[in-house]
């Protein structure tokens, strides 16, 4: 018995320990949805503040643009003469913005990386990509504490379904030992004609209680041709 109620206690503290996990889980889902929200923000500030790169590259680095529009204005022998590269999308069907060939497309390209090296060492766009480094560092943070805490969840979730389980087995045990003395202790207050009486009607629980107590051969026999 003091095995039972060691385990019971134990089940019952992995159940106290499981309820605060599930509580634990629930604020950290909460927190990771609510960072997640400052790293959009701290991104969306991050890349304001190169938003505009492409059009400066373009305007910097001198070459001719046309939009897709424009291009299809052109005749097909004027068409033949450029291998027009898109550099920027349009808001409409037409209006992607084009340069006339790939060299004029690095030279663009060469132009946009200049300008993001220049703007990334400004100490506004630093102080901007510490915040969004940080936000995203916090929130990995929170799943980690997340997944951490998920795993206990699973291990107290199964340490609770296995102790039950073993003690419900055990208290069923107990159960039918009890039973069992029960039975053996009024069998044998009977009579020797209630004995064979109850040899006549319930020989299996004759045959049961012969294994633990010792009854006459007479018994048993009649035990065993009431079964056949």
């Amino acid at each position: 018995m003091v095995d039972a109620v060691d385990e019971n206690t134990q089940i019952e503290q992995k159940k106290v320990e499981l309820s605060e996990l599930q509580q634990k889980r629930t604020e950290l889902t909460s927190s990771i949805e609510s960072q997640q929200e400052v790293v959009k923000q701290t991104g969306q500030a991050l890349n304001s503040l190169s938003d505009n790169t492409l059009n400066q590259a373009i305007t910097q680095s001198g070459v001719k643009t046309i939009t897709s529009g424009e291009a299809k204005q052109l005749s097909q022998r004027e068409r033949t003469k450029y291998n027009f590269e898109v550099v920027a999308p349009g808001s409409g069907r037409d209006s992607r913005v084009l340069v006339y060939s790939s060299s004029d497309l690095k030279k663009v390209q060469q132009e946009q990386a200049n300008i993001r090296t220049q703007q990334q060492s400004t100490p506004e766009y630093q102080s901007a990509k510490e915040s969004y480094d940080q936000a995203v560092l916090k929130r990995k943070q929170l799943e980690q504490q997340s997944r951490s805490t998920d795993t206990g969840i699973r291990s107290r979730s199964a340490f609770i379904k296995e102790h039950e389980q073993s003690a419900k087995t055990q208290a069923n045990k107990i159960e039918e030992i009890r039973l069992a003395k029960e039975e053996r202790a009024a069998f044998q207050r009977l009579s020797s004609k209630e004995k064979q009486e109850l040899a006549q009607k319930r020989p299996d629980l004759v045959q049961k209680i012969s294994r633990t107590v010792s009854i006459s051969p007479e018994l048993k026999q009649a035990a065993e041709r009431a079964t056949r």
